[in-house]
């Protein structure tokens, strides 16, 4: 996560707005590491409150992590609620390590819920962007693959297994 952080654009510059900010991301990315997740919580939302207008894509990324590390529902709701910022935030950069991974993280959670076709369109971006699990989760989500693999099965069981 720290080469994604210093790479990333944030509030659309190079560097964070101020040291603090950068020192508070890495600080809870630390402590989620550690298992301290709560606390984890509590100092990636003082850094989002710090960075002007909360316009760092890693920021919200980092948060959905954690509140996916934590559990629940609630939580889950609230990552992917961190995760739609994360990823609208970071389409309009040139950095897309964190509309990767947001997409990647979004994914996970909708496949894991059931949504498999809201999974399908997240996986299909990141995979596009590179990351290879999610661009095989892609073809193992796709409606249109499983419909076709539906129908394969239907017509090879009747002539196979038909009495």
């Amino acid at each position: 996560n720290k080469e994604e952080n210093e790479n990333e654009s944030d509030c659309n510059s190079t560097n964070y707005p101020n040291e603090e900010i950068k020192t508070l991301e890495l600080l809870a990315i630390k402590q989620a590491e550690a298992n301290e997740t709560s606390l984890a919580l509590e100092t990636i939302k003082k850094a989002i409150e710090l960075c002007p207008e909360g316009l760092r894509a890693s920021l919200h990324n980092n948060k959905a992590q954690i509140l996916r590390l934590i559990g629940g529902e609630e939580n889950l709701k609230d990552a992917l609620e961190s995760l739609d910022t994360a990823i609208n935030l970071s389409k309009s950069t040139t950095n897309n390590h964190i509309l990767r991974q947001s997409s990647a993280q979004r994914a996970w959670i909708n496949f894991r819920a059931g949504k498999t076709e809201e999974a399908f369109r997240d996986f299909e971006v990141a995979g596009n962007l590179g990351c290879r699990e999610s661009k095989m989760m892609a073809v193992r989500c796709n409606p249109y693959a499983a419909m076709c693999n539906q129908f394969m099965q239907e017509i090879l069981g009747s002539k196979f297994y038909s009495k």
